[in-house]
C-alpha cells in the first residue's frame, strides 16, 4: 500500500486508508466491526436507505433495477476478450467483476501490447467504469461510518479519474 501512497493521484486516499488503519488495536474487533459496516453498506443489512449498490445496473437503469442493459454489455465485453460468466454468483456489472477485469486487461496489454486489450479497456472505461464508478464512490464515502470503505472509495475515485485523463489526453 506505501507504493500506492507515492502515487500522486492515490497519495490522499491511501493516506486516509492507513490513518483509519493506524487506529485498530484489537484486529479481531475491528474485523466484526468492518463485516458489520460491509454487510450494512453493500448487501443491505439493517438500514437499506444506506444501502450502496455495487451493480451498475442499479445506477444505470432507468429504475435502478439490477442485471439490465449494463449486465449484458459486460458479459458480451467478457465474451469478446475470451472470458465467460458460466457459474458465477454475481452479475457481470458488479463493481468488482468490473474492476478485476480492468486490471486483466491492463496486465494483457502490458504484457503482450495487444491492441484488442487497449480497445477494451477503453471501452470498459469510457462506456462503464468511468459513467457510474464516480456515483458509486460517492455514496460509499457519503454513507460509510467506519470512515476504511470511504477512503478505498477515494482511491478508486482518483484511480478513475486518473484514467478518465489518460484517455482523454491527446496522443
Amino acid at each position: 500500500m506505501l507504493e500506492l501512497a507515492a502515487v500522486p493521484e492515490l497519495s490522499e486516499g491511501i493516506t486516509e486508508m492507513i490513518a483509519v488503519a493506524d487506529g485498530w488495536t484489537d484486529l479481531d474487533r475491528t474485523a466484526r466491526d468492518l463485516a458489520v459496516v460491509y454487510a450494512r453498506l453493500f448487501l443491505g443489512a439493517g438500514d437499506r436507505s444506506q444501502q450502496v449498490p455495487v451493480y451498475e445496473s442499479a445506477f444505470t437503469s432507468e429504475k435502478g433495477l439490477i442485471c439490465q442493459q449494463a449486465t449484458v454489455e459486460i458479459e458480451r465485453l467478457l465474451r469478446d476478450h475470451g472470458l465467460n460468466t458460466d457459474g458465477w454468483r454475481e452479475p457481470a456489472d458488479h463493481i468488482a467483476v468490473e474492476l478485476e477485469f480492468l486490471a486483466w486487461l491492463a496486465g494483457k496489454a502490458g504484457e503482450t501490447k495487444d491492441p484488442g486489450a487497449e480497445a477494451g479497456q477503453r471501452e470498459l472505461l469510457s462506456r462503464h467504469l468511468l459513467l457510474w464508478g464516480p456515483d458509486f464512490c460517492a455514496l460509499c464515502i457519503k454513507r460509510d461510518t467506519s470512515g476504511f470503505y470511504a477512503a478505498a472509495a477515494r482511491v478508486l475515485h482518483d484511480a478513475l479519474g486518473s484514467e478518465k485523463r489518460r484517455l482523454i489526453r491527446p496522443k
